[in-house]
């Protein structure tokens, strides 16, 4: 019986702190690691960086760190932070 739970995520904050950078404080549950979080994610000319999607450097599990660059590309690509 497999008891993993989906993986969530949802915006807490963001702040443009200039014309092309955008930092959004995103949090959410890594299901495959039983564990919430929260992450600051920084777009610079519409390309995300930062720790938590970062392949080597992430403590979310693969899954929930590919979900949520997926997640926050998706809606900074719907324009929703601007």
């Amino acid at each position: 019986m497999n008891d993993k739970q989906p993986n969530t995520f949802y915006i807490i904050d963001y702040e443009w702190t200039g014309p092309n950078v955008l930092f959004v404080k995103a949090a959410g549950f890594d299901g495959e690691k039983g564990q919430e979080f929260e992450e600051i994610i920084k777009f610079l000319r519409g390309k995300p960086f930062g720790d938590g999607i970062h392949p080597e450097k992430s403590s979310l599990s693969s899954e929930c760190r590919r979900e949520l660059l997926a997640y926050i590309t998706s809606r900074f690509n719907k324009k929703e932070f601007d």
